[in-house]
Parts: C-alpha cells; sequence; structure tokens
C-alpha cells in the first residue's frame, strides 16, 4: 500500500486519534528547558488520560528554542513512553527542518508534523510544493502537514493538499474545507471540536488540555461515542476553560494552570513572550 496509506503498523504505536496535548515547554530559573518538569508533566497527562502528545508546536514555543535544544527536547519526551508522540520539526530553513525530520526518525518520535515556511509572505506556491516533497520524501514516519496562516502568511489549499504526500493537517486556521482534502484532518480548535467530528475530522490537537488533561479526555471520549456522558456539559465546561485561556498571554497562562495541579511547574516564558 502507498507510504500514507498505512496498512503496516507505525512502530507499533495506534494510529492518531482523537485527543492531542499541545506540551508547554517549561523552563527554569536560568532559561534550560527543565527536564524534570517536562518528565513529570508528561507522566500525569499519560495517567490522565491525555496520552497522545505534540512536541515542539507553537504551544511549546519552539520559535525560541535551538535546533539543538528541540531534540534534546524530544530525546527527555521520548523516554516518557507516551502512547503517540508527534514531534513538529518546522523550521525556515529547509536545512534544519530536513536535520529536525530526521531526528525525529532517530530519537523516539511517532510521527513528525511541518509548518511552512514563515516570513516570506506570499511564497511561491510551487517553492512551497518542492519544500514540503523534500521533507515528506525524507522520512519514513507518517508526515503531518501543519497549517496556520496567521504566523507563515502562506495558507495551505486543497491544490497544495493534493501534491504533497501526507499523512494528515494539522489545521490551527480551522478550515474545515479541508477535511475533504486531506487524508486526516486535525483541528486546532477546541470551541470546533464536536463540529469537527461530525464533518469527519480524525481527532483535535488541544494546549489548554496541557492543564485539564482528564475535561478534554472525557470530553474527546463522549464526542466519538466511546463512551455514554454528557456532551453538551462538558463542550460548556471546555468553552470556560477556552474564556479563561485565551489571549496574547495564552502559553504563559496554560503554564500557569499546570502549575496549579503540578505545583513547582514553572510558568516562565521565553522572549519576546513576557
Amino acid at each position: 500500500m502507498c507510504r500514507y496509506g498505512y496498512s503496516a503498523p507505525m512502530k507499533s504505536k495506534p494510529l492518531l486519534n482523537g485527543l492531542i496535548t499541545a506540551a508547554t515547554t517549561p523552563f527554569a530559573r536560568n532559561g534550560d528547558i527543565d527536564t524534570g518538569a517536562l518528565t513529570s508533566h508528561l507522566q500525569w497527562l499519560r495517567e490522565s488520560g491525555a496520552d497522545q502528545i505534540l512536541l515542539g508546536g507553537t504551544t511549546g514555543e519552539f520559535f525560541s528554542l535551538t535546533i539543538e535544544e528541540r531534540i534534546g527536547l524530544l530525546r527527555v519526551a521520548a523516554k516518557t513512553e507516551p502512547v503517540h508522540l508527534m514531534f513538529h520539526a518546522g523550521a525556515n530553513v529547509l536545512a534544519d527542518t530536513l536535520h529536525l525530520v530526521r531526528a525525529a526518525e532517530t530519537e523516539g518520535a511517532h510521527s513528525v508534523a511541518v509548518i511552512l515556511p514563515y516570513f516570506l509572505a506570499g511564497a511561491p506556491q510551487d517553492g512551497i510544493i518542492s519544500y514540503l516533497r523534500q521533507l515528506a520524501e525524507a522520512t519514513e514516519l507518517p508526515f503531518l502537514i501543519y497549517n496556520f496562516p496567521k504566523h507563515t502568511q502562506v495558507r495551505v489549499t486543497p491544490e497544495l493538499l493534493q501534491q504533497i504526500p501526507h499523512f494528515g493537517l494539522k489545521d490551527s486556521a480551522a478550515d474545515l474545507s479541508l477535511i475533504a482534502h486531506t487524508p486526516r484532518y486535525y483541528i486546532g480548535s477546541d470551541r470546533l471540536l464536536r463540529t469537527a467530528y461530525e464533518k469527519g475530522a480524525a481527532g483535535f490537537i488541544s494546549a489548554r488540555s496541557n492543564a485539564h488533561p482528564r475535561l478534554y479526555a472525557t470530553m474527546d471520549m463522549v464526542a466519538r461515542g466511546h463512551v455514554h456522558g454528557d456532551a453538551d456539559a462538558l463542550h460548556n465546561e471546555v468553552l470556560r476553560v477556552c474564556d479563561a485561556l485565551s489571549g496574547p498571554n495564552q502559553i504563559r497562562l496554560v503554564k500557569e494552570a499546570v502549575q496549579q495541579s503540578l505545583p513547582g511547574y514553572p510558568s516562565a516564558v521565553r522572549l519576546p513572550l513576557t
């Protein structure tokens, strides 16, 4: 079967379905990554039912990490053995992204996601396609495209998706019309998760589930019909969490909320965030 049809298992791990937590990156007082806090947090998430992780995404402040720090982050996270570990490998320089994609294979990730190149607003479509093709062809891991036009100034289109061999789409633009154009669609919006599921989404990627994993894991299972529960009540609670943990300081607010459940978890963010 075609690479991205996947009749074969991925390193004996299940295919991605349902809730994926976009993990925060904890920083110690000296500014280094706090590996102890990271390990404790990931273990707590797993015990709480949030056992699929997106590492080093926007919520993980990848934009403030060096390439080697990102690889080190992956090494630590892989030792916690989440059910599924998706590693975000996107960088502006193609060579850096290739290096990170290859590290995903050797350091224990189960899948890899790549954001489109950023800064160059309106980059040529043929250049973006060639960029993504090189990355998709560089790995045997399930390859996901990460759509976040607010930051990249380049939008993923149905035409682009048709030309890139890919496992799925992580969509922070919440463009539900793209569901029909990708094998597996993962929405990056807690507020729209029920609507996305109704339209055929495979799952959703949530930053706020860092702080409320049991709520989000339960909401996910009920929304997918795996367990019985009051979907409306759960969704309303999720919306209340969204209201509390939103805005320009969202990453810090999420970290502070994690700290309430895990005393000692550092809430610091790296500059230019404050």
